[in-house]
């Protein structure tokens, strides 16, 4: 099920929480970060993945947000 508020596509992944957020703790603690990611984070990046797999020609299209660059050690 999905919600649309103002125009803006909500889908629910409640019943993927729990792997989101495995995920997302296994990223955090893999990776060093300025800043840890949110599960928003997660998905957008396994979205934008999924569609450079499937059209490696077509420019991956995402709205301005944070970006995260690994901290040199």
């Amino acid at each position: 099920m999905t919600r649309r508020t103002l125009g803006i596509f909500r889908p629910d992944l409640t019943t993927h929480a729990e792997m989101i957020a495995a995920i997302r703790h296994r990223l955090n603690d893999t990776i060093d970060l300025a800043a840890s990611l949110s599960d928003t984070d997660v998905c957008k990046i396994a979205i934008e993945k999924m569609y450079r797999n499937a059209y490696p020609d077509a420019p991956v299209i995402r709205a301005n947000r944070k970006m995260y660059i690994p901290l040199m050690q």
